[in-house]
């Protein structure tokens, strides 16, 4: 990741293709693994974990994710204590006497017993992250803070804890009967490029789904010919001040 930017900052080698949109809002059973999501020729996938609320560092991929479809849908996360051991998650999604129901009512990224966060994976492409869309966002509630994160092979390389929802987003609409709200948030300020993404929860009152993200496919030069580009620009430039007349 520090390769990647340190190339685009010498030389501004990076191409920026067209935003592309995924949409989470749709139907995903209960996993602990990797749910599979695509739109515009882009496939991302998801996987609910576990976060340090103060650095962002995964702590385990124990939790489940899911998804759903319809104007509130949209991805979220399940983590519940065991009732003998608490650090361990309770298997609250494997069949038995209403194991699912947990689960099923505890649906949104939240942080009421863990810290919960999806994390974002485009795999091999890199990205630059620019709107996310919130949903089953309470629309009286002021607690609605996501954290966001950027990961790499170097572990965390960026970390924003208690980004408000409400203040910082767009209303796109709302159920006032169950007092729900789509919320579209621009994080395109924080320049985060990479192929990992987390956007989670530490607030014990936060909760909501994550409906959608838009981005923009960064095409990097690797940085070996990005240095011989600035070698030859620079040879160029040399040669041409010797050739210059002398007055």
């Amino acid at each position: 990741m520090k390769v990647l930017l340190t190339a685009m900052a010498l030389a501004g080698l990076a191409g920026v293709a067209n935003a592309a949109t995924v949409s989470f809002a749709t139907s995903r059973g209960w996993n602990q693994g990797v749910n599979t999501y695509t739109g515009d020729g882009y496939t991302v996938n998801v996987n609910a974990a576990r976060h340090n609320s103060s650095t962002g560092e995964i702590i385990s991929y124990d939790a489940y994710t899911a998804s759903w479809s319809g104007s509130y849908g949209g991805a979220g996360a399940c983590s519940y204590p065991d009732p003998v051991d608490p650090y361990r998650l309770d298997d609250k999604t494997s069949v038995g006497s209403n194991s699912t129901a947990y689960c099923d009512e505890s649906h949104q990224i939240d942080g009421y017993y863990y810290d919960e966060i999806l994390e974002l994976d485009w795999v091999d492409t890199t990205v630059s992250l620019k709107q996310l869309v919130f949903s089953y966002v309470n629309q009286h509630d002021y607690y609605d803070d996501f954290d966001l994160a950027l990961y790499s092979g170097d572990g965390v390389e960026f970390y924003q804890q208690s980004i408000d929802i409400k203040s910082n987003g767009v209303e796109k609409y709302c159920n006032n009967s169950y007092d729900l709200c789509v919320y579209s948030v621009d994080v395109s300020s924080y320049n985060l490029i990479g192929s990992v993404i987390g956007v989670g929860a530490s607030d014990k009152k936060a909760a909501f789904k994550l409906k959608k993200v838009k981005f923009h496919e960064v095409e990097v030069i690797p940085l070996p010919a990005a240095g011989f580009l600035l070698l030859g620009g620079l040879g160029g430039l040399l040669a041409l001040r010797r050739r210059k007349p002398r007055a």
